[in-house]
């Protein structure tokens, strides 16, 4: 999958739509947080070319097709079932990213990174 797109642009009978990665990541980014036995997105250092990236929880690729894969880190809240958690959450991005913005969601890794003690 590729790694650096600004648009994802749809295709219909009146023209084209094009969806901006950033609305793509704020969509999931909201329906992580809106899951039952979420904490919190977690920060993701990676370091690129000798620079530090940090991100906020999300990590998108494309595939040719223009359907976007999703990777998600997150902090369980303690006392949940880690794997129920993870896969609502995997529901939850793929119901809110194909219904609000029209980007097929070819697949959503969740990286339970840790557990809120909180």
């Amino acid at each position: 999958m590729g790694e650096n797109k600004e648009y994802i642009t749809i295709t219909t009978d009146k023209g084209n739509v094009n969806v901006s990665v950033d609305v793509i990541s704020v969509v999931a980014a909201r329906a992580v947080t809106e899951t039952e036995g979420v904490a919190a997105l977690a920060w993701e250092s990676t370091d690129i070319f000798g620079k530090k990236n940090v991100s906020k929880g999300i990590r998108l690729s494309f595939a040719e097709d223009d359907s976007v894969g999703i990777e998600v880190y997150i902090l369980a809240k303690m006392g949940v079932s880690v794997h129920k958690t993870a896969s609502d959450v995997q529901k939850n991005v793929i119901s809110n990213v194909e219904t609000v913005t029209g980007v097929k969601v070819s697949e959503v890794n969740v990286h339970v990174v840790g557990i809120d003690l909180k």
